[in-house]
């Protein structure tokens, strides 16, 4: 995932991708403004929140899970 390039340990990584702490906002057509945050390990072993906003869109004829949507920003 892009957003796990910018992180100082990406195999830590738990994104939330649900509750309340993040959202989803339609944008039009099929794709969608998603607001939520990362817990990942620091250099030093404590855990740190990254926040992000990206743009995806969802690409339904696709028959993967991982593949079916795309970062647009």
């Amino acid at each position: 995932m892009e957003i796990e390039t910018q992180l100082k340990n990406p195999d830590s990584a738990k994104f939330a991708f649900g509750g309340a702490d993040k959202s989803t906002t339609p944008q039009g057509d099929d794709n969608y403004l998603i607001n939520s945050y990362a817990d990942s390990q620091n250099s030093f072993g404590g855990t740190v929140r990254s926040n992000f906003i990206c743009e995806v869109e969802y690409l339904p004829n696709s028959n993967s899970c991982n593949t079916n949507c795309k970062i647009i920003e």
